[in-house]
């Protein structure tokens, strides 16, 4: 009789049995559930942060197409007396294809004594420019004087390496470049609104 107790205490019953097999199959499937559950077009922007992300989970090819910012800068005294472009900064960039939006601004002044300086300056990139930056140039008020002058230029670019320079040019005597820079800004999509592009000869 105790045998027989024994045994039928060690039987499932249909209950047990049932909730046993909830339990293996949520156990088992929860994070497939989850996974199914979730994607990214249900997630919100400017929800998830860099502290939700794992470390090292993300990968180049992630974040490949999200957009991409370079700075070239220079402060250092130049020269200009010719009347031939040359470049006062510049920077090599390598990119998807998309659009690089380039803004620059340079400051310099003029030589003393007269006559006054007629600076000329353009963004060039890959040997590009903006059709209308031949017309760019910086007013002196008076021989010594300062003057600041600012472009900027949307590319559409294929994916490789891009070289981008600020360039000045000297029309009338002499002037002197001191502080000069541009922000490079990659984005994978975008549109070119300004002038043409034309070959900076």
């Amino acid at each position: 009789m105790s045998d027989h107790r024994s045994r039928s205490s060690q039987r499932l019953t249909p209950l047990t049995l049932a909730l046993l097999v909830v339990v293996l199959l949520v156990g088992s499937t929860g994070g497939a559930i989850a996974g199914a559950l979730i994607t990214g077009e249900q997630i919100k922007d400017g929800t998830v942060t860099g502290k939700d992300i794992k470390d090292g989970s993300l990968t180049a090819v992630d974040t490949a197409d999200e957009p991409t910012v370079w700075q070239a800068r220079a402060s250092s005294f130049l020269r200009l007396d010719s009347g031939t472009y040359a470049p006062v900064v510049s920077r090599t960039v390598t990119t998807r294809a998309g659009y690089l939006t380039i803004t620059g601004t340079i400051y310099t002044e003029d030589s003393v004594p007269p006559p006054i300086a007629l600076t000329n300056y353009r963004l060039v990139v890959d040997g590009r420019t903006a059709s209308t930056d031949v017309d760019r140039y910086l007013n002196y008020s008076a021989a010594g004087a300062g003057a600041n002058g600012a472009a900027t230029l949307v590319v559409p670019v294929k994916a490789g390496k891009h070289t981008i320079s600020l360039q000045a040019r000297e029309l009338n005597g002499e002037s002197f470049a001191y502080f000069r820079e541009f922000t490079i800004v990659y984005t994978p999509t975008g549109s070119v609104t300004g002038p043409a592009l034309v070959p900076a000869g």
